[in-house]
């Protein structure tokens, strides 16, 4: 049995367990706040490093749309303008990479917006509209050639009417018919006649050969490499009289 001094003692044992024990609790309890607080520093520092870093990768995606974007602006034509003292073929060149990307914008809508600082340019178009009601309906590859023929028609190609113009000289002066092969049919000898605006007939060549005359003027006394350009209308005055004196 238990007596006084021993109760008393287990007593004093159970009040420094509960010493040790309060004061592990309150050590452990110590270390387990600052193991906390470790945490929470290190949470937020992991917190500010995954906004840091996600800012970044933004950033990088954003540099990169920017950069695909740009790199797009390269590739698409901008807006063709034409200005007074501007090169013509040079604005052909800029409205045709236009149109290759903007199919459905119309050629004239395009002339009529690269015009606005020409008024000259603006009012040609303009005539030409009244002219033809649907032109703002053509294609560029319509509106190209009228356009080279007003404002750089050396680069229009025209057809060669040389020989057309000579005949119409002749023809004009009185100097023959505009055909320049024989009328009646007959076979051609090769040799062209300027006075008579066409092609000597094998019975022609002959009679001139043998009478001597000039196929260029029709006149007798000289070959056509000597003739000194006499008007053309005397030889055929002069092949009328003979064709009389014939009959």
């Amino acid at each position: 049995m238990a007596t006084q001094t021993d109760r008393d003692q287990m007593s004093v044992e159970l009040a420094e367990l509960r010493t040790r024990i309060d004061q592990g609790v309150a050590a452990t309890a110590a270390v387990d706040a600052t193991r906390a607080s470790e945490m929470t520093s290190m949470l937020k520092a992991l917190t500010d490093l995954t906004a840091k870093l996600d800012a970044v990768v933004k950033d990088n995606e954003r540099l990169r749309a920017e950069a695909v974007i740009a790199e797009q602006h390269t590739r698409i034509p901008r807006e063709p303008e034409f200005k007074d003292g501007d090169s013509p073929e040079q604005f052909c060149f800029l409205v045709e990479g236009f149109l290759s990307v903007y199919t459905d914008t119309p050629a004239f809508t395009v002339l009529q917006s690269a015009f606005q600082q020409f008024p000259d340019a603006l009012g040609w178009l303009m005539d030409e509209r009244e002219r033809d009601e649907l032109l703002h309906t053509k294609p560029w590859a319509t509106l190209k050639p009228m356009f080279l023929e007003r404002f750089a028609p050396k680069w229009v190609k025209k057809p060669n009417n040389n020989k057309r113009r000579k005949t119409e000289n002749a023809t004009s002066n009185g100097a023959g018919p505009s055909n320049p092969r024989p009328m009646d049919g007959t076979k051609g000898s090769g040799m062209f006649s300027p006075f008579l605006g066409r092609e000597l007939t094998v019975f022609e060549w002959e009679g001139y050969r043998k009478n001597g005359m000039c196929v260029k003027c029709g006149q007798k006394g000289h070959i056509a490499s000597k003739c000194g350009g006499k008007d053309a209308a005397k030889g055929v005055a002069a092949m009328e009289v003979e064709k009389k004196d014939d009959a």
